[in-house]
């Protein structure tokens, strides 16, 4: 082969492999050089043996963004199982070792994030997917991304508490949580039409979790009381509850966890105005599931609530009123966590002095006649009055000892014939009546408390019906009836 021809070949080699690596070069140079003293068969043999045996690098996953411009690289599974995510000085990634799963801290969510903002290689919504949010890429520059194949799948799960989240364009909320975030990978490669290697495998990843919080957390977020009771209609005739689709004011009550704190705070309510002796609440915090009992704890220095809890320190902080005469200053409890070194207060909520009180003095009946206009003592009366049976003697004075049903319930009146009204079941609210803030009035609900430990009993009201009945009150279901008034009925006293 004459030296023209070589410089040639040299140069149609070069071109076509001028991104493979200096040592690549090198070696092309030294065949050149070595032809002068070898036969063009000879040449020919060595030149394509040394063709098919220099490796460039492995391709990879390059990531790209909607416009298609390319974000960043991906060159190990660690990275490919991680995601990125508003920083506070901008776009922070995160990867496997920042997990939970495998010792990582809990991520503090910025303000206002979304779950969509946390960017995954597929959507986040338990289900498995290729990943087409990428490029398959080559440092050597072989790679034809038209050409390029990314095979295997993975998938991302979003969870509040273990609740799947299904809208990712919610915030991520200071009383929700914990949120985690559950990443796997299946059998992920990548290959490429043109280079050696061609192909990459990242291989699988079991399921790892990262756990977030809102960078409000913890706070007081919701309010139980002992009787967790809400009556939505059920479609029986007469019923009609405040709130007939849910038995609670959608505004203020979240079903299966209480009055939201948030909410009562936005309406500018006080909560609760009505208490009685041994009535309950119970605060529940952010990340209230059990598994997180031992970060929480509540405190308060008032000497007529005492305090006790569910499932470890503080956790779900139950408050008990402890007093048998109205409480003349409010109560404020303190929310306090545990950082894995020391206890510090993170939120309070002020409990206000009740405006309105309730005293249990147990059963007795109305009057000691059948008929009002004919009775001489009102025994339940009396015992609000000053502990007797008989210092009251007229039912207008004796009426004005106990609650009417408007103050015990928000239901209806009695109405005497059917259907009674005894379908309209009280509704939770915050309305100052009994029934609106601490739901049925029963001895179950609220321990030592003195009221009905039967369903289907019945407090005496301020009310007349007529002159042989009065309006009473369903201690489980808030409805309104009447009753002849020598019955024996628990007597709750203003």
């Amino acid at each position: 082969m004459e030296w023209k021809g070589m410089v040639q070949n040299k140069i149609a080699v070069n071109r076509f492999y001028h991104n493979k690596s200096k040592y690549y070069l090198g070696t092309v140079q030294i065949i050149g050089l070595s032809g002068l003293l070898l036969s063009g068969a000879t040449e020919a043999v060595i030149s394509a043996h040394t063709i098919f045996t220099i490796e460039g690098t492995k391709p990879y996953i390059q990531l790209i963004d909607g416009s298609g411009n390319v974000t960043g690289d991906l060159m190990t599974l660690e990275q490919l199982v991680g995601f990125t995510m508003p920083g506070s000085s901008g776009t922070i990634q995160k990867e496997a070792s920042d997990s939970t799963t495998n010792g990582g801290a809990v991520i503090v969510a910025p303000a206002g994030m979304k779950f969509s903002d946390v960017v995954t290689l597929v959507k986040a919504d338990g289900v498995a997917y290729g990943i087409v949010s990428a490029n398959a890429a080559d440092s050597d520059g072989d790679a034809n991304n038209n050409a390029g194949t990314i095979i295997g799948n993975m998938k991302a799960t979003w969870y509040n508490d273990y609740s799947m989240v299904t809208d990712l364009d919610e915030e991520l909320s200071d009383c929700g949580g914990p949120y985690k975030l559950i990443i796997e990978a299946n059998n992920v490669s990548v290959e490429t039409a043109y280079g050696d290697p061609k192909s990459n495998t990242y291989g699988s990843q079991a399921p790892i979790t990262y756990t977030f919080h809102s960078s409000g957390f913890p706070k007081l977020c919701y309010i139980m009381t002992g009787s967790p009771t809400a009556f939505p209609t059920s479609g029986a005739p007469g019923e009609n509850s405040k709130y007939p689709a849910t038995g609670y004011n959608p505004d203020l009550w979240v079903r299966f966890t209480g009055f939201s704190i948030e909410k009562i705070n936005a309406a500018g309510l006080a909560y609760p105005t009505t208490g009685f002796n041994k009535a309950k609440l119970m605060f529940i915090a952010s990340g209230y599931s059990m598994e997180h009992s031992s970060i929480y704890r509540c405190t308060t220095t008032s000497p007529w609530i005492e305090l006790s809890s569910r499932g470890g320190v503080g956790q779900n902080c139950v408050v008990s009123y402890n007093t048998v005469n109205k409480p003349t200053t409010p109560a404020v409890i303190n929310l306090e966590y545990y950082d894995g070194t020391s206890w510090t207060q993170k939120d309070s909520y002020t409990i206000p002095a009740p405006t309105t009180w309730a005293v249990v003095k147990g059963l007795y009946a109305y009057a000691d006649n059948a008929l009002a206009s004919a009775a001489t003592a009102f025994p339940a009366a009396s015992m609000c009055k000053d502990g007797t049976t008989t210092s009251v003697t007229t039912l207008a004075e004796a009426n004005t000892y106990l609650f009417t049903r408007q103050e015990l319930s928000n239901v209806p009146s009695a109405t005497g014939t059917p259907v009674y009204n005894i379908n309209e079941q009280l509704a939770r609210d915050i309305d100052g009546t009994f029934a609106g803030e601490w739901g049925s009035l029963n001895e179950t609900y609220y321990p030592g408390s003195g009221l009905a430990t039967n369903d289907a009993s019945f407090t005496w009201t301020g009310e007349s019906f007529s002159d042989y009945q009065q309006v009473v009150y369903s201690h489980y279901a808030g409805y309104s009836y009447n009753y002849g008034l020598r019955s024996q009925l628990t007597t709750i006293c203003r």
